[in-house]
């Protein structure tokens, strides 16, 4: 039996999980040695683990693959553009994130919760707290209701600026939304 696409892109994804990254590499080259295409899964292994690395090398490495998928006439998935954005935010890129996001808007692929999630978690890291509340209110707009997570990266942002105040009303307001707070909401609070 010859091995198939599913084949190459399981083998792919492993290498990446325990860190193989070049030879996760060279099996996408192997791909093609077979009469094969890489597809779009075998690049989001790819860029996933790149991004998980962290570091202006890896996320060079990011942008390459990102640009070798594209002269491939692979175009990124709703998972590719998540991977992405995630991947700049982990990376204290939300520059970088912001702008894959809107190429995302741009291309008319709708973002998940988890996507929104990662945005405004960067977000609120870099002290941005402001544009994840708009964040948070185009998910509600879209229809996309904000979850636990979305209320406790809003939070932790309002935490790491030092707004106590605002983080305290935060609490307050997630239960005037159908939100509950939670033990990791408060445990934000008290580190805050």
């Amino acid at each position: 039996m010859s091995p198939d696409i599913y084949t190459f892109n399981t083998i792919i994804s492993g290498l990446c999980r325990v860190g193989q990254l070049c030879k996760a590499g060279d099996v996408v080259k192997d791909i093609r040695a077979w009469g094969l295409a890489p597809s779009v899964a075998a690049y989001n292994s790819l860029i996933d683990g790149y991004c998980k690395r962290g570091g202006a090398r890896n996320m060079y490495h990011v942008d390459m693959l990102l640009k070798q998928m594209v002269e491939s006439g692979i175009s990124p998935s709703t998972v590719t553009f998540g991977v992405l954005i995630n991947g700049y935010c982990k990376n204290s890129n939300t520059t970088a994130a912001v702008n894959v996001f809107k190429e995302m808007k741009q291309q008319g692929i709708a973002a998940s919760v988890a996507t929104y999630n990662s945005l405004i978690s960067g977000l609120g890291s870099e002290g941005k707290v402001e544009e994840g509340i708009k964040l948070m209110e185009e998910m509600e707009d879209l229809g996309l209701p904000p979850n636990e997570i979305t209320f406790g990266c809003v939070l932790n942002g309002f935490c790491k600026k030092g707004m106590m105040k605002d983080a305290k009303d935060w609490i307050d307001g997630m239960a005037e939304r159908n939100v509950e707070p939670n033990v990791v909401s408060y445990t934000i609070l008290i580190d805050g």
